[in-house]
């Protein structure tokens, strides 16, 4: 599991609840619960290493705590590619991108909440994207791509997945890939912090 330290306060010492293990969604909801707004995950998040399980549980914390809207520090190195960072553009942005301090600006200055989220409804999945600068929405009701994106919020092995469901869900952008492993971008929202037809 990665490890994070959390706190109740941005930078203020006397505020640390200690470190703690993700990401699961019941876990960061435990964290928020216990008070925590501001996260610090000491290792760097390395998308060019071949450890492909952590460099995945690592980007589904960061996901989860960007949805619970804890304030997150965390350190990222690109591929190759660096071009591919807006895909990851709607995550809380990092304080370091290796070697690329204007991705992580322009990833500062494009950032805001609900970037790219799903909503859960009964037999449904709503998905609203602003990644690209214009809105995008999306809905799902086939309770086979429903199954397939709680799976994916964990990361798995990329075969584990239907084969035309996982490419279908690629090719709409919605799901990252580390290596053999693929796991959902978009994180849940509970409630709209704006009215509907606005974000």
């Amino acid at each position: 599991m990665t490890e994070v330290i959390l706190w109740r306060d941005y930078g203020r010492p006397e505020t640390v609840l200690g470190t703690r293990s993700g990401p699961s969604l019941a876990t960061v909801a435990e964290f928020y619960a216990e008070g925590a707004r501001h996260a610090v995950l000491p290792s760097l998040v390395d998308l060019a290493a071949d450890a492909e399980a952590s460099t995945v549980q690592s980007l589904t914390l960061v996901r989860e705590l960007t949805a619970w809207g804890i304030a997150v520090d965390w350190r990222l190195r690109l591929p190759g590619d660096a071009e591919m960072w807006p895909a990851l553009g709607h995550l809380h942005p990092p304080a370091e991108v290796v070697d690329h301090p204007s991705i992580r600006d322009q990833w500062r200055s494009s950032y805001h909440f609900c970037k790219c989220v799903d909503r859960h409804g009964p037999g449904f999945v709503e998905i609203r994207d602003f990644r690209s600068g214009r809105l995008r929405k999306l809905i799902i009701s086939d309770p086979r791509y429903r199954q397939a994106i709680e799976a994916l919020r964990d990361g798995p092995p990329l075969a584990s997945l239907p084969a035309p469901i996982a490419r279908d869900l690629i090719s709409a952008g919605l799901v990252g890939l580390v290596g053999a492993r693929a796991w959902w971008l978009p994180y849940r929202v509970r409630r709209w912090p704006l009215a509907s037809d606005i974000i």
